[in-house]
């Protein structure tokens, strides 16, 4: 199989294997996007730092997983994901719990 690029959230082709991760933390975003391509390459792994960015664009792409932070400043990752699932339905939906203590 062939890897498929992961890229920011951009709107291009649809891929039966798209999947939508979005974190206000960027090594969060990488790690879920090298996660995720080094056990399936033929999954298009798109990201977004903001809820706000991925409302403003999501007509353009319609992924059927969702993986989210759960503490975002915008938003929380469960409001995010009801918002999407009101616009397109998603098969999967995932919220990560940030754990780490804040300082």
């Amino acid at each position: 199989m062939t890897a498929m690029a992961s890229t920011q959230l951009e709107p291009g082709e649809q891929n039966e294997l798209d999947v939508l991760a979005v974190d206000d933390d960027s090594l969060i975003r990488e790690v879920v996007m090298l996660a995720i391509t080094m056990e399936r390459p033929d999954v298009r792994v798109r990201t977004a730092s903001r809820p706000s960015e991925v409302l403003a664009r999501f007509g353009a792409i319609a992924p059927r997983v969702v993986v989210t932070d759960f503490d975002m400043p915008e938003m929380d990752g469960g409001r995010l994901i009801e918002k999407i699932g009101q616009r397109n339905p998603i098969n999967e939906s995932f919220c990560s719990p940030d754990d780490r203590p804040k300082t």
